[in-house]
């Protein structure tokens, strides 16, 4: 959908009134020309009488320059004449640069924006732009119910359109101008299962901003493509992959641009140029955490009663070789290995470990009496493991 578009459902009222009226006088009202012979850098709007001599003066619209759509931005000064310089970003334009950012998403959004349907929208768009544009940037008399403002749009053709397109641009602007935040989230995904990526778009005041194209590139995957959805998101889910750092890469296109790009004549009024877009790249980090594994040693074997035997907890699988504090506990006796478990209050003794990556660490040797017995292990989590725990195989101690 083109943003010409996008505007007449911001105000299907005007665009039905206008559409009506054209039907119903079978287009034989003349549309006031956007361009003439004497004006060839006229680009879309309506002639008018005031003002001459001025920037603002005898045209309400955009201009093209240099293949570019433009508008002007000094209406008090002399219309542009000689060179016009290279283009420059600024927000230092008018009271201040909360205004200038409002006024730079007007431009962009609507101000080079065509209606394929209809050139009558479009002239009336271009001239709302060109009004709401000086109610930011110069406010006072150039506001759309100011003096100078209000004369300017009244002599537009179909004034009343214009006048209600301007405020709505200028009450969107407030809305959903930038600058952005791109934030980025994502789960703790661990190894075998699925990393969900979330990127959301907001404005400058907190309002998600939708119909945004976002490309998320994560690890050697390939990118995923969407549309922001009304509350400025898209969310998507890949296979984890291997343990470790994997890159995740968040570009969201065509965002309307915050600064205006302005251009300097040799003499006369600034131009600001419309229809400029911008991207914005966001790069994070995600550890895919691994899945350890815990085990005391020795389990699923037979020992003697009352001998002492050399024990360790081991760790295997782990990632980044972080140290944790490996705990085991040591359930029993109980009478037969169907008996046995890993709950209860039957504890017969405990033992930790610091253990660093991937080893098995001995601990102070067990003497136990008869019966059978099973080891509940667990190591905490961190940013590169998930937590483990198990419940070893029954350890038979038996009489001499």
């Amino acid at each position: 959908m083109s943003e010409a578009k996008r505007m007449r459902h911001a105000v299907p009222t005007g665009v039905s009134a206008l559409a009506g009226l054209l039907v119903v006088l079978g287009l034989v009202v003349a549309v006031p020309s956007s361009a003439n012979a004497t004006d060839q850098d006229r680009w879309r709007g309506f002639a008018i009488t005031a003002f001459g001599g001025t920037a603002a003066g005898k045209w309400i619209g955009g201009y093209q320059v240099d293949g570019r759509v433009a508008h002007r931005i000094d209406p008090g000064r002399k219309a542009p004449m000689g060179r016009v310089g290279d283009l420059r970003w600024t927000t230092k334009v008018g009271a201040n640069a909360r205004r200038a950012h409002r006024a730079a998403w007007v431009l962009s959004k609507y101000g080079a924006a065509r209606d394929p349907d209809s050139r009558a929208r479009t002239n009336i768009q271009a001239a709302a732009v060109d009004a709401a544009v000086l109610h930011l940037l110069r406010g006072k008399a150039w506001r759309i119910t100011g003096a100078k403002g209000e004369r300017r749009i009244d002599q537009a053709g179909y004034s009343p359109l214009v006048r209600r397109w301007a405020m709505t641009f200028v009450r969107q602007s407030h809305r959903l101008a930038g600058p952005y935040r791109v934030d980025v989230t994502t789960n703790s995904p661990t190894v075998g299962g699925e990393t969900t990526a979330t990127a959301t778009v907001r404005s400058a005041r907190g309002r998600a901003v939708e119909n945004l194209p976002v490309t998320l590139d994560y690890g050697d995957r390939d990118a995923f493509r969407a549309t922001t959805d009304q509350r400025g998101r898209v969310v998507t889910t890949w296979p984890s992959g291997t343990a470790g750092e994997q890159a995740l890469r968040v570009t969201v296109h065509r965002l309307p641009t915050t600064s205006l790009g302005v251009r300097v004549p040799a003499r006369g009024s600034r131009i600001a140029l419309a229809g400029r877009r911008t991207s914005r790249t966001s790069q994070t980090r995600v550890i895919v955490r691994a899945t350890p594994t815990v085990t005391a040693i020795p389990a699923g074997q037979k020992r003697t009663a009352q001998t002492s035997f050399k024990t360790w907890l081991k760790v295997a699988r782990s990632g980044h070789g972080t140290k944790a504090l490996v705990r085991a506990t040591l359930h029993g006796p109980f009478s037969s290995a169907a008996a046995a478990s890993c709950s209860g209050e039957k504890i017969a003794t405990t033992r930790r470990a610091a253990i660093a990556g991937n080893q098995r660490v001995r601990v102070k040797s067990l003497k136990l009496r008869p019966g059978v017995y099973r080891w509940q292990v667990s190591r905490p989590g961190d940013d590169w493991n998930a937590a483990a725990t198990a419940c070893t195989p029954p350890l038979r101690i038996v009489k001499r």
